[in-house]
């Protein structure tokens, strides 16, 4: 009978209502032809980047609530992991040594300055890691590349069996950044960015200030550039090729970048000073986590009527504090114990002797106090969120808020629209009738090289003509 009034209502609807209603009609219709299905999508990390999975897994869950997608973490793994919250597709490695945490490594994250050097013994314990994985759990790692993924997302460093897995499932590829666009695989993809004009991306501690307008500063970050690039795209690329051989014959790096399906970056657009944008780029870090309640056993010591709030620091998994030369060690102890007026938890390995006021000791903060630990620190871990709690500065909380609140004025959240993102890439099709976006969506620079890339061949070609006619 229902159905009978809604006709009959139809019918004597006027002409333009009636043409209103089947317009609207049409637009439903096309709506839920376009709707995506439920797709089982793999997102890989560096090996046991706890920290790294960290930053993509917000987004990996709002893309499952999304479209009722099905999101599988996957890494190499050589101890039991903490929940995660997400399915998990681990390359177990118990017992085999993990080459991020080498003495050689820890110690020299102590020792050398930061630089861009750093970078190679990196990438090399990353080629190290996937190497190991290959020998001892071949079988696990062809088994997960062939599990029938509609979608890889995998993350920008380290994660070289990661590469590997998603070249051989063939299923498109999402690069996912923890922080900034790497200079590498900026260029790489033809970002756009001139990273000569930049601070450097490993700015070490000799250097605390950068003007583009100096020549001199803009050397070192074009020298940086370029080691960097040589590092990631040549050197590690030839070493992944060698590596993954076994289970991807003929990898090629750059194959690989050109054919990206999309970036995601985890960090607020308006951190980055302005500069070109690409359609295949989205940062997706202007957002707030929901707080999650404390843990009783936490209770107590944050809610400390005597303090003025609460610090967290933690430098992330691999940080071992037993190699940390003891004047580092000092340092800290003197900072954190001068800040009495509040409760600091202090994440740590290897230091037994800090557990006294105001300095609460643990081995890792766990998944449950995530929503403290956002509220405490300044890194990817969206450190702005509630900042001005921990301020003493009223001029500095001020400036944190009106910091979040311009980074949260947007149209649309962005873990939402880098969700649209997402499921718009599942339900269109690329050149090869894959899941994929058109080609022309994509910046042409990525399949040119570097000298049309740059247009040296026309700069070049005045001088070079001048310097023939006067040769002649």
């Amino acid at each position: 009978m229902h159905g009978w009034t809604m006709f009959v209502q139809f019918v004597a609807q006027s002409g333009k209502s009636r043409r209103h209603t089947v317009k609207m009609l049409i637009i439903l219709l096309f709506s839920l032809l376009q709707m995506t299905n439920e797709a089982r999508i793999l997102l890989s990390t560096m090996d046991q980047g706890r920290s790294h999975a960290s930053s993509f897994i917000p987004l990996a869950k709002r893309v499952q609530r999304s479209g009722n997608h099905s999101v599988h973490l996957q890494m190499t793994v050589y101890e039991k992991e903490i929940d995660l919250g997400l399915p998990v597709e681990y390359v177990e490695l118990f017992g085999q040594p993990n080459p991020f945490v080498s003495k050689e490594f820890i110690e020299a994250m102590w020792e050398v300055d930061f630089d861009v050097l750093m970078q190679r013994m990196a990438l090399g314990f990353g080629a190290q890691g996937c190497r190991l994985a290959i020998e001892n759990a071949r079988d696990r790692v062809e088994a997960i590349a062939e599990a029938g993924w509609d979608l890889t997302m995998v993350d920008s460093l380290f994660a070289v069996c990661g590469y590997g897995i998603a070249a051989r499932s063939g299923a498109p590829v999402v690069y996912m950044h923890s922080s900034d666009m790497e200079p590498a695989p900026g260029t790489m993809k033809a970002f756009g960015r001139n990273y000569g004009i930049l601070p450097m991306n490993h700015m070490t501690g000799g250097r605390d200030d950068f003007d583009p307008s100096n020549f001199f500063d803009r050397v070192h970050s074009s020298v940086e550039w370029a080691i960097s690039y040589y590092f990631y795209a040549i050197e590690w690329g030839a070493t992944m090729k060698e590596v993954l051989s076994p289970v991807v014959p003929y990898f090629d790096w750059r194959y690989f970048h050109r054919n990206l399906s999309f970036s995601f970056v985890d960090m607020p657009d308006s951190l980055f000073p302005p500069a070109p944008r690409t359609n295949d780029v989205f940062f997706h870090g202007a957002y707030c986590p929901v707080r999650k309640e404390l843990p009783e056993e936490w209770r107590e010591f944050v809610e400390d009527p005597a303090s003025k709030g609460t610090i967290i620091v933690a430098f992330g998994t691999y940080v071992h504090w037993s190699l940390a030369p003891e004047e580092k060690q000092e340092a800290f102890r003197l900072a954190l114990n001068r800040l009495s007026s509040y409760r600091i938890i202090w994440a740590y390995k290897g230091v037994d002797d800090w557990r006294k006021p105001p300095i609460e000791g643990t081995q890792r903060v766990p998944s449950a106090e995530r929503g403290l630990r956002r509220d405490a620190r300044s890194t990817h871990d969206r450190g702005a969120c509630g900042i001005e709690s921990v301020i003493s500065s009223s001029a500095h909380a001020r400036a944190a808020k009106r910091f979040v609140k311009q980074m949260l004025d947007r149209p649309m959240d962005s873990l939402d629209e880098a969700a649209f993102h997402v499921n718009r890439l599942l339900k269109k099709r690329g050149p090869e009738g894959k899941p994929g976006l058109p080609s022309y969506f994509y910046p042409r620079g990525r399949l040119q090289g570097f000298i049309e890339y740059l247009n040296l061949d026309i700069i070049l070609t005045l001088p070079l003509a001048l310097v023939a006619i006067l040769t002649v």
